[in-house]
C-alpha cells in the first residue's frame, strides 16, 4: 500500500515491468498514466509523474501537491481592520451568541516572510463590551498556531495581521481548512491535490510513443479512454499495468477534524464528554 501525506510531494515505487504491454518499443518511449480514486467521495484524478524512472521491474514516480502557496492579500478570508493591523481574520462575533463563547483557534503554515518579519495579534472583546487588544506576536517559518479559550459571555474575537505579503500553504480557522491557497490540478505537470485525507484506489495505465514523447495537451492522453490521432508525438494507452490502494494521511497540524485534550473531572458520578 503506497503511504501518502495531504499538501506534500509523493514519491513511491510501483511494480510495472512484470506487466509490460508494448515491448516494441524502449522504455525511453513509454510513460505511465496514474488514476487516483478516492475511496469516499469518489472524486478522480489523472497524472503524469515529474518522474518517470524505469527499472527492470518497477519504476520510480513523483508527483507534485498542487496547493500553491497564497499569500494575505490574495486571500479573501481576510477582511480589512486598522491602519497597524488591517488584514483580519474574524474568528467570531458577539452577534452570534452562545456560539461566540467557545474557544477560537486559527493555524497557519507559513511559507515566506517579509523582510523585517511581520505580526499578528488579537483582538477580542471583554464581558463589559470593551475591546482588549493582546500583545504583538511575530510570525515564524512553519506551523503558527494561536487559540483564545473559551468564556461564559458572548463575545467578538478577531486575528489581526500587520503585512499582506505573508505566504502560507495552510490556513485554518476553527477547524475549518480555508479555500486558500487554491488547488491547481495538473495531468500534464503531475500536480496533485490528495484532499481529503483516506483511502484511494490507484490504477496505472501504460502509454507509449513512437515518436518523440510529449507530455503536453494534445499529445499526451488524458485519461485511459482518450484517443489521440494517430501519430509519432501522439501517446497511446496500451492499458493498465498494475493497481492497488493508498493511504492519505493528514500533515500534521492540517487535519480535518481537530480535537482538544480536555482535563477529566474529580469526582465520581459523573459522565464526560470530551470535545
Amino acid at each position: 500500500m503506497i503511504q501518502a501525506t495531504t499538501e506534500t510531494k509523493l514519491t513511491t515505487f510501483l511494480q510495472t515491468e512484470d506487466n509490460r504491454i508494448d515491448t516494441s518499443v524502449g522504455s525511453d518511449l513509454i510513460r505511465h498514466l496514474v488514476k487516483f480514486t478516492n475511496d469516499m467521495d469518489k472524486s478522480i484524478q489523472y497524472a503524469y509523474s515529474t518522474v518517470d524512472l524505469i527499472y527492470d521491474r518497477y519504476t520510480k514516480f513523483v508527483f507534485e501537491n498542487s496547493a500553491l502557496p497564497s499569500k494575505i492579500s490574495d486571500c479573501s478570508d481576510f477582511v480589512a481592520g486598522v491602519s497597524t493591523f488591517p488584514y483580519v481574520l474574524v474568528a467570531t462575533l458577539a452577534s452570534e451568541g452562545a456560539a461566540s463563547q467557545a474557544e477560537q483557534t486559527f493555524t497557519m503554515n507559513v511559507t515566506s516572510l517579509p523582510v523585517g518579519g511581520a505580526n499578528f495579534r488579537v483582538f477580542k472583546t471583554t464581558s463589559g463590551g470593551a475591546g482588549d487588544t493582546g500583545v504583538t506576536i511575530p510570525l515564524t517559518l512553519g506551523i503558527n498556531t494561536k487559540t483564545v479559550p473559551a468564556v461564559s459571555f458572548n463575545r467578538t474575537v478577531k486575528f489581526q495581521f500587520d503585512k499582506d505579503t505573508v505566504e502560507f500553504d495552510s490556513l485554518i480557522l476553527n477547524g475549518v481548512a480555508s479555500t486558500c491557497p487554491a488547488a491547481i490540478n495538473d495531468v500534464y505537470t503531475g500536480r496533485l491535490n490528495l484532499v481529503p485525507s483516506g483511502y484511494y484506489k490507484y490504477e496505472v495505465y501504460e502509454v507509449s510513443w513512437t515518436g518523440a514523447v510529449a507530455i503536453s495537451v494534445g499529445n499526451a492522453p488524458i485519461n485511459e479512454n482518450d484517443v489521440l490521432p494517430v501519430g509519432p508525438t501522439h501517446g497511446v494507452v496500451q492499458g493498465l499495468v498494475t493497481k492497488g490502494k493508498m493511504y492519505v494521511a493528514d500533515k500534521s497540524g492540517t487535519a480535518q477534524v481537530q480535537y482538544t485534550q480536555r482535563q477529566e473531572p474529580s469526582g465520581t458520578n459523573y459522565i464526560y464528554y470530551g470535545q
